[in-house]
């Protein structure tokens, strides 16, 4: 069975090349390393977020209305208002 599994393991290679690169392998080893050392790897979510927010000038958030919370479809597709 367990020569089964290499061939066709060896086919599946051949057809769409390695799953895991050299370099996926190297990335991973690194990523691995850097946790250890307690180490940050990426930013949060937050942290892109608040990124991509301080780019709009304020006069742009000043311009949003209100009410776009609760009323996004209205502005969006214009169903009428919720309040």
């Amino acid at each position: 069975m367990d020569k089964l599994l290499v061939e066709q393991i060896e086919a599946i290679r051949a057809e769409f090349g390695p799953v895991v690169s050299t370099h996926d392998r190297a990335e991973i080893e690194r990523k691995r390393a850097a946790i250890a050392r307690g180490e940050k790897d990426q930013k949060s979510l937050l942290e892109v977020l608040e990124e991509i927010w301080a780019r709009v000038p304020q006069e742009e958030w000043d311009e949003l209305p209100d009410d776009l919370g609760i009323n996004l479809d209205h502005y969006l597709y214009g169903v009428p208002k919720v309040k």
